[in-house]
């Protein structure tokens, strides 16, 4: 890690107290990367009485099976809105495997604060979420969910206004969690990542958490949303959105639809009448 040079914290690894660092590349080449750590399970002892099936175990000894799963997932991972993988760095000796990615000029949460007048043009934030939902669409096609879709780590390049998302295992936000997670569903899914999408939307078209507060409950929600019924939805989010046009607030109610088997997919998605008139370079 000798050619990069710490430049800040972007988190915590999730479950963790772990702080995911960003560093700079050292030299003419510049440019930043983040850097991700997993740890490796203990050598076993030469002296361990352990019989040879149980220290052949992979989950014992080297590099865990989860660890190499989420390698192999990361490799195959190849899209324009979501970060490359750019090495894999171990040193022997070292407890640690270190995944470097690429990393934007800054986070959509900066970038909304940072670039209050450029984030307000609503077809730049039409586009930026038409690229949210390709990079999202990527990660179900292959049966994958994010899992902690956030402002945080939802990536921007100023100058040509590109959008990636930062694949790593960061810690959930409250503020973006879907309620089924929050009433006690343990594993996150492609309908939780769309929840979280119809969040981060209502961030950009507003410039503000939609959930306003130090963490989101189910009471948050249902005060927004109610008893969600076709009638009422429309008529409720167009008080908290009025300058979103109509194709705009029903893509809004389609993603923050409060029973996943209903909330709209990624794919569907992008085939909204939301996004008819925008055109992008491919």
């Amino acid at each position: 890690m000798e050619k990069y040079k710490r430049d800040g914290v972007i988190g915590k690894e999730r479950n963790s107290l772990r702080q995911i660092h960003k560093y700079r590349r050292q030299g003419s080449s510049g440019g930043s990367v983040v850097v991700k750590r997993f740890m490796l399970q203990p050598k076993l002892d030469a002296l361990s009485t352990r019989d040879e099936e149980a220290s052949a175990d992979p989950e014992e000894t080297g590099v865990p099976i989860k660890t190499l799963r989420q390698i192999s997932l990361l490799k195959v991972m190849q899209h324009e809105n979501i970060v490359r993988l750019v090495e894999m760095n171990y040193e022997d000796g070292d407890s640690l495997v270190r995944l470097v990615f690429e990393y934007a000029d800054m986070d959509l949460r900066n970038f909304l604060e940072e670039y209050a007048a450029k984030a307000s043009d609503q077809k730049l934030v039409k586009k930026l979420l038409c690229q949210l939902l390709r990079g999202v669409a990527h990660f179900h096609s292959i049966g994958a969910a994010h899992g902690a879709l956030n402002p945080k780590n939802v990536l921007i390049d100023i100058g040509n206004e590109n959008l990636k998302i930062l694949n790593i295992a960061m810690d959930a936000d409250a503020l973006y969690t879907a309620p089924e997670l929050l009433l006690g569903s343990t594993e996150s899914s492609p309908a939780a990542d769309m929840f979280a999408v119809g969040c981060i939307f209502a961030e950009m078209v507003n410039r503000r958490p939609l959930f306003q507060g130090k963490a989101a409950n189910i009471n948050n929600i249902f005060n927004l949303l109610g008893t969600p019924t076709e009638e009422n939805w429309p008529g409720k989010l167009s008080e908290v959105f009025p300058n979103l046009e109509p194709h705009g607030l029903d893509l809004i109610s389609k993603l923050l639809c409060l029973d996943p088997s209903k909330r709209i997919k990624a794919c569907a998605a992008l085939k909204h009448d939301y996004f008819k008139d925008l055109i992008l370079l491919r």
